[in-house]
């Protein structure tokens, strides 16, 4: 994955206690996919935790704090990232700027999954493995203390272990929000625009990037209605009965309207039809 130098980006806020910086991203530093990270406040707390860290930089920090207390969540002159509890890791691929907030909170506690690389295994606290897949955990299950945020504000899990990228889903029940890294993008361009997306490509200053040779295999790859979108889902899963199973229970149980996706922009409104409709090739 490739960041821009500077990583500029925008930040915004998505529900009321859910903050967003989004940047571009290029895959194989060809294709526009670019990254977003979550910083989510605990409900009557000060602490916040992260879902899916890009790189550490101290504008994008700045950036987060000027919106977050302009909206109430921080005192004047207050920094959220000196009160972060928690870092989620979406899934293995995405670790590359998890060791650059490590550094700077050798306390915080990160939640991950088997099969990341070493490095990144060693600082994980809390981590599914293939015990915990394809059903919904809390984190009481997989062991946070009980006085934490995540724990007291209902916070649960769901782990594909059986996908190739070990994909972990947050479910935030005060902010009627599900957080996802890769396993949908919701990448628009000049042909599609998401309905269910108030804004277009959030990630690319509201251009299109998906122009040229690489913009158009990036839209047959990723892109909805792209030549080689279904193939590519079909292969993702290696257990498709399981994953049903636990895709259905999510949209009976999670009463969800929004879905933060780190590649393409959010999904602002219909977010358990836009479920149905991103899986309905797994049967």
């Amino acid at each position: 994955m490739g960041y821009p130098t500077p990583l500029a980006g925008v930040s915004r806020q998505v529900t009321p206690h859910i903050y967003t910086h989004s940047t571009d991203c290029r895959a194989f530093d060809r294709l526009s996919v670019g990254a977003r990270m979550s910083v989510i406040k605990h409900i009557n707390t000060t602490k916040f935790t992260i879902y899916s860290t890009i790189p550490y930089n101290s504008e994008v920090i700045n950036s987060l704090n000027k919106l977050i207390i302009a909206k109430g969540d921080l005192p004047q002159d207050g920094s959220f990232i000196d009160n972060v509890s928690h870092i989620i890791i979406p899934n293995k691929e995405h670790t590359m700027a998890l060791l650059g907030y490590k550094e700077h909170l050798p306390n915080v506690e990160i939640v991950g999954m088997e099969g990341c690389n070493e490095p990144i295994g060693k600082v994980i606290n809390h981590k599914f493995t293939e015990k915990h897949g394809n059903r919904i955990v809390s984190g009481a299950d997989l062991g946070l203390s009980e006085q934490s945020g995540i724990v007291k504000d209902g916070w649960q899990f769901v782990y594909f272990a059986s996908h190739p990228s070990k994909e972990l889903m947050v479910h935030v029940p005060s902010e009627k929000t599900i957080l996802e890294g890769d396993l949908f993008f919701n990448l628009q361009h000049k042909s599609f625009k998401n309905p269910n997306s108030d804004l277009f490509n959030e990630q690319f200053d509201g251009k299109d990037p998906q122009t040229g040779l690489w913009g158009w295999v990036g839209k047959q790859v990723f892109g909805d209605g792209g030549l080689f979108k279904g193939f590519i889902q079909r292969q993702m899963f290696k257990n498709p009965s399981g994953v049903r199973k636990v895709l259905d229970e999510v949209d009976q149980k999670w009463k969800f309207e929004k879905i933060i996706p780190c590649h393409g922009d959010t999904i602002d409104r219909n977010g358990s039809k836009v479920w149905k409709d991103s899986f309905g090739f797994l049967q």
